[in-house]
């Protein structure tokens, strides 16, 4: 492996293990913020849900730079 993913990954993976042990109170997730009795409520643990929405986000954001690549040159 090279050597900036330690230098990176380390840190990400310490900061990470931080935030699971300090956010393990269960939250209710739900799609619907603005309703007073949303149709549909999930519990779970904060780190969960904080680590699922990054990860969504990592996907989202591969996809959009995938989708957004320029096509590689034709030979001639």
């Amino acid at each position: 492996m090279r050597f900036s993913t330690y230098l990176f990954g380390v840190p990400v993976a310490v900061v990470a293990a931080v935030v699971a042990v300090a956010n393990r109170e269960v939250v209710p997730f739900s799609l619907d913020p603005f309703s007073a009795d949303p149709a549909f409520t999930a519990p779970m643990p904060l780190f969960l849900l904080l680590f699922v929405v990054f990860g969504v986000g990592l996907l989202v954001g591969w996809i959009a730079a995938v989708w957004t690549r320029p096509p590689p040159p034709t030979p001639v």
